[in-house]
């Protein structure tokens, strides 16, 4: 028997696409979901456990939301179904995003914070995935975690393939799996260093993964032409700065 930490190391390093693939080609099989985080430094906590929302209740939060959500949307009829919508679209809660496509998480990895390396998650629960359970109840009181499959509730989350970790207590960070017994839950990192973020974005965008593709609406359409853009400048710049180094070369 191969030991598990062979098959999953809990830390490993990748350069380039190529190592990427390779890396990521082990989870394969399994309950693995990913999160991708682009700057390696961030705790996994859910936006109401971090920052400026430290000491507001995010049940409360979420009640005012709900009140207001209607004038611009029809709701789902359950609560947890809200929250995830809620979640999409900016509200700080105690869901923490996660997908069941590596390459998704790997875009949010590589797409920001180009100076800062940056980390895929990997995430295994064998427990398996709720497709419905009701947030803010006695669950809350263990301060576990349920991970949660939503609906096909959003164009965002269909895109993305996207799944939810909840917290019952917003405030705690899922931790490495040393403080995991008998590896129930296991936790491994995947971190890209700053110089290969473009590379690796490429050859996402290569594979159809992109701004556009994953938030499939006028935001996303405009956040990736802007990239474009900015690629295509940076390769008409490069051009340009080698075409002035030769002709120096030539006429020394």
């Amino acid at each position: 028997m191969i030991p598990l930490e062979v098959l999953y190391p809990l830390t490993s390093n990748v350069t380039s696409f190529e190592e990427l693939h390779q890396a990521l080609a082990k989870f394969g099989n399994g309950s693995w979901c990913f999160r991708g985080q682009a700057d390696a430094t961030w705790p996994l906590k859910p936006k109401a456990g971090r920052g400026g929302y430290l000491y507001a209740s995010d049940k409360e939060q979420f009640r005012e939301w709900k009140r207001h959500a209607p004038a611009f949307t029809q709701l789902p009829s359950s609560d947890i179904e809200c929250l995830a919508l809620a979640q999409h679209h900016g509200l700080a809660t105690r869901l923490l995003d996660w997908t069941l496509n590596p390459l998704v998480a790997t875009y949010f990895a590589v797409a920001e914070e180009h100076n800062k390396p940056g980390v895929v998650h990997c995430f295994y629960a064998p427990g398996g995935m709720s497709e419905e359970f009701q947030p803010f109840s006695e669950f809350d009181k263990t301060k576990g975690i349920i991970v949660y499959r939503p609906r096909q509730i959003s164009p965002r989350i269909v895109a993305q393939k996207g799944i939810f970790i909840y917290f019952g207590d917003p405030h705690l960070e899922l931790r490495s799996p040393a403080e995991y017994p008998d590896s129930i839950v296991r936790v491994c990192a995947i971190h890209i260093p700053p110089a290969a973020k473009p590379t690796i974005l490429a050859g996402l965008n290569f594979y159809g993964i992109s701004r556009v593709s994953l938030f499939p609406d006028l935001d996303g359409l405009a956040g990736y032409m802007n990239w474009e853009m900015g690629r295509s400048s940076s390769s008409q710049c490069a051009i340009q700065a080698a075409q002035a180094a030769a002709q120096f070369m030539g006429e020394s």
